[in-house]
């Protein structure tokens, strides 16, 4: 870590950076963040090369990359720093290198730390916009115009990543959507394959084109245009707004124009046997509205032309239809093309190369089965220098490098000896704090004081260890009451003020109750709440007994029906999160067959994962390796 974020480069000392009023601090800041983040990145991409070249020790080179990258997104600054780091810095050419520094880093997060940049909503549609338009106009190549190019570069990456991207709505009076600002760039750049990948995703998304023989329709009715056809474009970008808002009437034209007899004209004209699939929305959008716009020859042609080489490259018998009510509008027909060989020309103008792809050098081997990519359970070291670590450093020093949560943990520990001494250098630890100038020790004194009361209360009388889930949670409360911006501050702190000692069974019941089924402390940080305690269950249990506490209170059936939500749907994080907590249950011993049991996990994998996802069928796999064929089979009642 100290040759990617040296030491000293904190969270708070990066965040403040990010939030200067001088924009060389921040700029400076940002340029050391890039250099951390392709550092990491490089990494990473060694770690997964090592990983595929040595199978048996895949899953130790996994746990190691997952537990640097969670070590550097704890390090650097938070996502929300960074983008009001972009948002306040000018959009002019004074500021030029800042802006494509800022959306540099951005870029990065969405890359390098996903998880951690989409917990924080980004609405990136003006700034692409505004680039995008400000590259039409560019002209004259100049390092201005360079670095502007670089910023779009950044900018379309974050787009693409970023789920609160408007693609069809105009916003600060701007004349065109990004979608349509995308569309006139690519226009008058054809070949550019970042483009056309960007519009795929967008376009395919919301149904808009059927496929990408589509796709190259619209490109090629739309290549070589010099931007100066105003109408045409406002028309493209009212009809993709109708197509994208009123999805259910489009479909229901397909549907009615694929069962129509498809008129003699077009079928004469056609040189390929007619198909019976539907084209994308655009097509009926721009062939409904065409009749409105009569008096403009130009949205005619190009409406006739699109969907003539819609017809030709699809065979849809659907367009078929579209194009002959289109082709009944005076002048339509005098701007198709006449042959198939025209269409064919000006079709492969736009079309792209196929890239090579590369052979695999090994072939995986009958023997060798596919592994989930989840981190295995983790084992306790036979060493534990953290007991005595933390007193040979300054107390913020120790809290700053993690020595004090290592403590902590050591009350979880299988050894009484290690119990009994992390105990007492708890205890040393707040008697200590109590007389520090560390900043928040009074918070940081009731947290490890209820830790202490949880375990002297709960564990010591019968010699047993701190279940993995009180502790986990009382290291991940700590790093939150030292980061009072937090957004799950205020519910700890609160939890801390309710009682000064901890429910053990009911800490998960409570959690879950107080975040999935409870108003956020934030607007936009439901899910950042949600994600925060799934990864804390996830991390607390390595254990039977902290399996036994998940069992009894329900933990599994709730957490398997938040999956199921409508919302759980566009946060990727969270499902990711319920699927590794599954995983995990099935290294514990016993938890295969109480997944099976009581929560009906394998019924559930069979209908919640799609065909073609390989997680739900290895997770499947995990468990019927794992449970008790016995007791499942005197469940099922075989």
């Amino acid at each position: 870590m100290e040759n990617l974020l040296p030491g000293p480069l904190t969270q708070k000392v990066l965040g403040r950076c990010m939030n200067q009023s001088s924009d060389l601090i921040t700029f400076f800041a940002e340029r050391l963040l890039v250099l951390a983040f392709q550092k990491l990145s490089t990494i990473v991409l060694e770690m997964y090369q090592l990983a595929e070249a040595s199978p048996a020790s895949k899953n130790l080179w996994h746990e190691a990359r997952d537990r640097l990258t969670s070590r550097f997104t704890e390090q650097a600054p938070a996502m929300k720093d960074v983008i009001n780091a972009f948002r306040k810095t000018p959009d002019d050419e004074e500021h030029v290198m800042q802006r494509e520094t800022g959306a540099r880093l951005l870029r990065l997060y969405y890359e390098a730390a996903p998880v951690q940049a989409l917990e924080e909503h980004f609405d990136i549609s003006s700034a692409l916009t505004t680039a995008l338009g400000r590259s039409e106009s560019d002209i004259a190549k100049n390092e201005i115009s360079e670095m502007r190019t670089l910023e779009l570069q950044h900018l379309l990456v974050i787009a693409k990543h970023s789920p609160g991207m408007k693609w069809l709505s105009k916003q600060g009076g701007l004349k065109y959507s990004p979608l349509v600002s995308l569309l006139r760039l690519h226009a008058s750049d054809i070949k550019n394959r970042d483009l056309r990948a960007l519009l795929w995703d967008i376009m395919a998304q919301d149904n808009l084109v059927a496929d990408e023989n589509e796709l190259e329709a619209l490109i090629a009715s739309l290549a070589g245009d010099d931007g100066s056809a105003d109408g045409l474009w406002l028309f493209i970008d009212d009809a993709l707004a109708r197509a994208s808002r009123q999805p259910v009437k489009y479909v229901d034209q397909l549907e009615a124009a694929s069962v129509q007899k498809l008129p003699k004209v077009i079928r004469k004209q056609a040189s390929f046997e007619i198909a019976g699939g539907l084209p994308g929305l655009l097509a009926a959008a721009a062939a409904e509205q065409v009749a409105f716009v009569k008096d403009k020859a130009e949205v005619v042609g190009w409406v006739a032309g699109f969907l003539d080489l819609t017809f030709y490259s699809g065979h849809t018998q659907a367009a078929g239809v579209l194009l002959h009510s289109v082709l009944e509008v005076p002048g339509a027909a005098g701007t198709l093309e006449q042959d198939d060989a025209a269409k064919e020309k000006t079709l492969h103008k736009v079309r792209l190369p196929q890239r090579d792809v590369a052979k695999p050098s090994k072939q995986i081997t009958s023997n060798q089965k596919p592994v989930l990519d989840f981190a295995p359970l983790p084992a306790e070291s036979d060493n534990h220098p953290e007991l005595f670590r933390w007193a040979q450093k300054d107390l913020a020093l120790a809290f700053e490098d993690g020595d004090v949560t290592s403590l902590i943990l050591c009350l979880c520990s299988k050894h009484s000896d290690i119990r009994r001494q992390g105990h007492i250098q708890l205890r040393s630890l707040a008697f200590k704090l109590r007389t520090s100038t560390v900043d928040d020790k009074d918070l940081l004194c009731m947290l490890l004081g209820e830790v202490i009361e949880t375990f002297e209360q709960q564990c010591l009388p019968k010699d047993h260890h701190l279940p993995y889930l009180t502790g986990t949670f009382a290291t991940r409360a700590l790093n939150v009451l030292q980061e009072p911006t937090h957004f799950i501050y205020p519910k700890v702190n609160r939890y801390l003020i309710k009682s000064p000692e901890w429910r053990i069974q009911r800490m998960p019941t409570h959690w879950l109750s107080n975040t999935v089924l409870s108003q956020p402390e934030e607007d936009d940080a439901y899910w950042k709440e949600v994600t925060w305690v799934l990864a804390w269950l996830v991390d607390g249990l390595r254990t039977s007994a902290d399996l036994d506490i998940l069992r009894q209170g329900g933990t599994f059936e709730k957490v398997t029906a938040l999956y199921s939500s409508p919302g759980a749907s566009r946060h990727r994080a969270a499902r990711e999160k319920v699927l590794e907590l599954l995983y995990r249950a099935t290294c514990v011993e016993g938890g295969s067959t109480a997944l099976v049991t009581r929560a009906g996990v394998l019924a559930w994998l069979d209908m919640v994962s799609p065909a073609d996802d390989p997680t739900g069928a290895m997770l499947k796999r995990k468990v019927r390796e794992t449970y008790d064929e016995t007791k499942v089979n005197q469940w099922q009642g075989l």
